[in-house]
């Protein structure tokens, strides 16, 4: 699994650009959301095999060659799945936190609406590219992605992977 992120894939400018982020949210608020967003929830969605292939793609150029372009769709909706999940967070915790937004019935609930919609929206299209991309899967699939167990969300039907002990019993 990864241990820090090589590429971040969004940034503060992207972020800001696709979600309204009330003013008073700092852009190291930001960027740790971010972070954390990638880091723990999107490499769950993909899985550690799947992630690393695109991150590895990524820092060699590779990406937007001819032959990747599941990989090019994979970066998009995971941008966009990180959009969605750092706004979440930012809402569950800083703007909830530091009372950024004035009335917590109606805004902050309707950013909360919102970006737990999309963000189940593009767990969705990314396993159905997964499941419907050899390139992809072939990597994703358990059986080539050693050293993890799959596990599948049964409500999404997302298909995750975690890391195997050394008796091959998952670490959950």
């Amino acid at each position: 699994m990864s241990e820090e992120i090589k590429v971040r894939l969004i940034n503060e400018d992207y972020l800001r650009e696709r979600f309204p982020i009330p003013a008073g949210v700092d852009t190291q608020n930001i960027l740790r959301s971010v972070r954390i967003a990638q880091s723990v929830y999107l490499i769950d969605v993909l899985g550690s095999c799947l992630y690393e292939a695109m991150e590895a793609k990524i820092i060699s150029g590779e990406i937007t060659d001819a032959g990747n372009e599941d990989f090019l769709s994979l970066l998009i909706l995971s941008k966009e799945y990180l959009v969605y999940k750092t706004v979440k967070m930012i809402n569950e915790t800083i703007i909830a936190g530091d009372a950024i937004v004035g009335d917590e019935s109606s805004e902050r609930n309707g950013i909360a609406l919102t970006t737990n919609g999309m963000t189940g929206e593009y767990e969705n299209r990314i396993r159905n590219l997964v499941k419907g991309s050899s390139s992809l899967w072939t990597i994703a699939n358990p059986a080539n992605c050693d050293g993890y167990n799959q596990f599948e969300v049964e409500e999404t039907g997302v298909v995750t992977f975690y890391p195997q002990s050394h008796d091959n019993e998952s670490c959950l």
